[in-house]
């Protein structure tokens, strides 16, 4: 990990789980690789997405310590409460990724426009199908 950390991206790893921070920590990585700095706008999407990611691994963690299905409070048998939890993290943290260029799609996007390509390739279309 890149040794200049400011302060601010410091204060955002702390209370993180050690999976958490590692993650975190290629994300800062990651953004001085592409932009050579964090600019002050994006913390608190930064704190967004290491709040999603925090919430989908405690709930994963959940789910494989005690199982898919749980008894609620009427004796029944359901689907542990943690998928839904981690189901929305998931998707929030699949946005966030997404508006940082995170992903291989929009790593590829971001290349091809700033060598002033126009069109999409054909692997971008296969990458971006719906089917």
């Amino acid at each position: 990990m890149n040794k200049n950390i400011p302060t601010r991206f410091k204060n955002l790893l702390k209370d993180c789980s050690p999976t958490v921070k590692e993650y975190m920590e290629a994300v800062f990585d990651g953004l001085i690789e592409d932009y050579g700095k964090i600019d002050p706008s994006y913390y608190s999407s930064l704190q967004l997405l290491r709040d999603n990611y925090e919430i989908y691994n405690t709930c994963y963690k959940d789910i494989k310590a005690n199982g898919a299905i749980e008894i609620d409070s009427q004796g029944r048998r359901c689907k542990n409460k943690n998928f839904t939890a981690m189901w929305e993290s998931q998707r929030n943290i699949m946005a966030l990724t997404k508006a940082f260029c995170f992903t291989p799609a929009m790593k590829t996007r971001m290349k091809a426009i700033s060598k002033g390509q126009t069109e999409k390739s054909p692997l971008d279309d296969f990458l971006n199908s719906d089917d």
